[in-house]
């Protein structure tokens, strides 16, 4: 067995109607918050209006940021970062999904440095002591950013999408309501349920995964495959919403500890280059590639991976389990929604060779247990075009 360190800060606070402890969790950290969420809609309303309620009845004078954009980038951060300075904020909350907290992270960041929060990616200088203490409130099931030290953003003069990856941007407490997640529309719930599954895949497979981090892995995996299809059916299942909550926050726990393989950095350079595309579909279009490049490599958790998937593989050696998981994959895809092509997400050729040229930036690709070369990135990349 090898020898591993696991270790995750953030206080968890999990279960239905805890989004009503809000205020008591930000009152514990500062006295001048700032709420930060996309922009107010009809199906936001409630939950903001919970979330401010909580915090004012706490004593906190308020601040609310609305302009968080999917796949946040660095001009939305900048535009967040100064009304939190306005305010003197001394705590950021983040409410909704991967993009309000990994915006309220950035924010964290640059409204207490200098320069951008683009000068403190993962292989810059790192932020210091002075960075804000943040609440994740997540409202999705899906990028388990609620437990990690990263906060992705796109610098859009370059079509660039990197992250700060720092401990101190780990949320001190996350607050884990499945009751939020009950009005997340078909297309967002299929969307980032994958993305969950892939985190803890990934982990699993990781390089430098661990014993640790494989446990929960593979729960959550077990997790999204049997509730996921049960909220897409219906949105409104209570169950199958906390089943979710837990696998995302779960796999988040992975990622933090290990990290994520090819297909992230791969989708990190498509959302990049096309915002339009929902980080969870910029993982799904290559994993019928990436699962038939790859499974030759590790076998064994392929196998694992594909029994959970498909049980009747348990009746198989590993080899053809590890094999077959590639089938299972594809028709989990279907069954999610989320068989998709290059062309049905707007994504052009012509794009698909600057996605290809950029996708080892990150080093992403080196944690798979095969490393692929640009070339043979590309080949994935235009085999995912039509399907």
């Amino acid at each position: 067995m090898a020898s591993f360190t696991y270790g995750n800060p953030t206080e968890i606070w999990f279960g239905r109607g805890r989004v009503r402890e809000t205020g008591k969790a930000a009152r514990s950290l500062g006295k001048r918050c700032l709420l930060v969420t996309g922009p107010v809609s009809v199906a936001r309303q409630p939950q903001i209006d919970a979330v401010t309620s909580s915090l004012r009845a706490a004593g906190l004078a308020v601040a609310h940021f609305d302009g968080v954009v999917p796949n946040p980038t660095t001009e939305s951060i900048t535009a967040g970062a100064g009304v939190a300075r306005e305010h003197k904020a001394d705590v950021v909350v983040g409410l909704g999904g991967g993009s309000s907290m990994d915006s309220a992270k950035a924010i964290a960041v640059e409204s207490t440095h200098e320069g951008s929060a683009w000068d403190y990616l993962f292989f810059k200088k790192p932020p210091t002591e002075k960075t804000l203490p943040v609440i994740a409130v997540t409202t999705t099931s899906g990028t388990g950013s609620q437990v990690t030290q990263v906060a992705v953003m796109t610098h859009t003069a370059t079509r660039t999408k990197s992250a700060i990856y720092n401990e101190r941007v780990f949320p001190r407490i996350a607050i884990v309501d499945p009751d939020l997640m009950l009005s997340v529309p078909h297309a967002v719930t299929a969307s980032t349920g994958f993305d969950a599954f892939a985190h803890a895949f990934e982990a699993f497979i990781h390089v430098s995964g661990s014993p640790y981090a494989d446990l929960m892995a593979l729960e959550a995996m077990r997790l999204v495959r049997a509730a996921l299809p049960r909220a897409l059916e219906d949105g409104r299942d209570p169950q199958a919403r906390e089943q979710m909550a837990w696998a995302d926050t779960l796999a988040g726990l992975c990622i933090a500890h290990a990290g994520v393989t090819l297909p992230h950095g791969i989708g990190m350079t498509i959302s990049g280059f096309c915002p339009h595309v929902m980080h969870g579909q910029s993982l799904a279009v290559t994993y019928p590639e990436f699962t038939r490049f790859t499974w030759r490599s590790a076998p064994a958790k392929f196998a694992a991976m594909g029994r959970i998937l498909d049980p009747s593989l348990a009746s198989v050696g590993e080899g053809e389990a590890a094999e077959r998981s590639c089938l299972a994959m594809d028709a989990f895809l279907k069954q999610v929604d989320m068989w998709i092509s290059f062309e049905k997400l707007r994504v052009s050729q012509e794009e698909l060779v600057a996605i290809a040229d950029h996708s080892q930036v990150l080093p992403d690709y080196k944690n798979n247990p095969r490393v692929a070369t640009r070339d043979e990135i590309y080949q994935m990349l235009m085999a995912s075009y039509r399907r």
